[in-house]
């Protein structure tokens, strides 16, 4: 018989290596995870603060529309408009509308200068300077193309909205230089 040798074995430095090796895993698990977590807790700040920003805007865009509800709930808008339509041989015309109703139109020329004067200032201040019970505040607004209106009609229509918002503290003026073209296509919108 054969007597077979008996191998020992250390096991000690395996174990060594082992551990070391098992050691270097878990510092470098733990390493990842807390680089994970500080990426995750920065991208969780970086969401509320975008949470935040957007919630201050949607109570602004709510103050906002309730501003502005509050303004069509308590106010009226008068458009008075004025424009020499060269396509009738030159006749001007001045018209008034209150919000989107059918509008009031004024027909005139040289000859009329002082009929068209009375019946524009008498016509806004009887029929669309009255305020109705839940509105306080009436806003003129003026179109023209000054390229187009005679500095003249321009002069006395801006004269009538004067006096009447200097003799009225609850009515506000707005004045728009815009192209006939323009004042053309929102003349007949409001007719529509």
């Amino acid at each position: 018989m054969k007597h077979r040798k008996q191998i020992a074995l250390e096991l000690t430095p395996l174990l060594d290596v082992i551990l070391t090796i098992l050691f270097m895993v878990l510092i470098s698990i733990t390493q990842q995870a807390q680089t994970a977590q500080a990426d995750a807790e920065k991208a969780l700040e970086e969401a509320n603060h975008k949470i935040e920003l957007a919630e201050k805007k949607l109570t602004q865009i709510n103050q906002s529309a309730i501003s502005l509800e509050l303004l069509q709930d308590n106010c009226k808008v008068v458009t008075v408009t004025a424009y020499n339509n060269e396509a009738d041989d030159g006749g001007r015309r001045i018209t008034i509308a209150e919000n989107k109703d059918e509008p009031y139109e004024i027909e005139y020329n040289w000859d009329s200068l002082t009929f068209a004067k009375n019946s524009f200032k008498q016509t806004l201040s009887n029929d669309y300077l009255t305020l109705n019970e839940d509105e306080q505040i009436i806003f003129i607004v003026f179109q023209y193309d000054s390229k187009s209106i005679y500095n003249y009609d321009y002069t006395f229509i801006n004269s009538v909205l004067t006096e009447i918002n200097t003799n009225n503290s609850h009515i506000y003026l707005a004045y728009y230089d815009m192209p006939l073209s323009v004042i053309n296509d929102t003349l007949v919108s409001d007719a529509e």
